[in-house]
């Protein structure tokens, strides 16, 4: 993200086009608690990834969690954003959760990096238990 920063020199499109390159996706790197906890979760039940992520990017991304030892077949779904999608990820983050939700489908936790994604799913699933990832911590919501 910072690279990105200091590449766009400012300029949010080209922050974005640079955060969201093939080129510095490697740099984009999961937590090693959020791949600990995405383990523990396939081994519960149904895991929907909800990435901000575009479309493009979804070999890149399916070959980087593999590469960190996460079993892609288990993955129910992955939701990534069309590549000609300019809105902010809380938008789509939350049209596609409730969208799991409304296709019959319990959502029993949401884990975000974000927390103004998390309590915009608060207000729409208040029994749904939020997780904050932020930096190596993670802060279940109350």
């Amino acid at each position: 993200m910072h690279l990105a920063k200091e590449l766009s020199k400012g300029k949010k499109n080209l922050f974005w086009r640079y955060f969201f390159s093939k080129e510095l996706l490697v740099f984009d790197k999961p937590r090693p608690i959020g791949i600990q906890l995405l383990l523990d979760r396939l081994s519960r039940g149904l895991v929907a990834i909800v990435t901000g992520r575009p479309e493009r990017l979804r070999h890149i991304t399916l070959r980087q969690l593999k590469m960190l030892g996460i079993p892609v077949k288990q993955i129910w779904r992955l939701e990534m954003q069309s590549d000609s999608n300019t809105r902010k990820s809380i938008y789509f983050k939350l049209e596609t959760i409730l969208s799991i939700y409304y296709e019959g489908f319990p959502v029993v936790e949401v884990h975000d990096d974000e927390l103004e994604v998390l309590m915009s799913i608060r207000r729409y699933l208040p029994k749904t238990r939020l997780y904050l990832h932020s930096n190596d911590q993670v802060i279940e919501l109350r």
